[in-house]
């Protein structure tokens, strides 16, 4: 798998050249800052839904998309304290998107499987 990272600026061309101008706000909820994100389809449904990593309250936001750019809250699921990445994959490999998230306080990673609840591996 390949990974591109983009600086700042490369960010900015491309959101205001290639992006429609009108912005949709989507909340996570009564939990704020949110700090990384990945597009994925985590209900299997055929449109992409986001995860949001909540920093200082140690969660996971999960928006289920609607196809037409709108979300909705699908919950919350526990990380472990201060997380600091995200990254998604099929770890159990049954055929779901799962989430790994690594913690910045501690030597910590946590699994969530792509169940419809996000279970935690233990």
């Amino acid at each position: 798998m390949k990974k591109i990272q983009f600086s700042a600026l490369a960010c900015l061309i491309i959101s205001t050249t290639l992006l429609p101008s009108a912005l949709a706000n989507h909340r996570t909820g009564s939990i704020i800052a949110p700090e990384l994100l990945l597009a994925g389809d985590f209900n299997q449904d055929g449109n992409m839904d986001l995860a949001v990593n909540c920093t200082g309250f140690d969660v996971v936001a999960i928006l289920f998309g609607d196809g037409q750019g709108g979300f909705t809250l699908g919950g919350h699921f526990p990380v472990d304290t201060l997380t600091k990445g995200l990254q998604m994959g099929d770890v159990n490999r049954d055929g779901h998107l799962d989430l790994v998230n690594a913690a910045n306080w501690g030597y910590d990673e946590t699994v969530l499987l792509g169940t419809p609840s996000f279970e935690r591996l233990q």
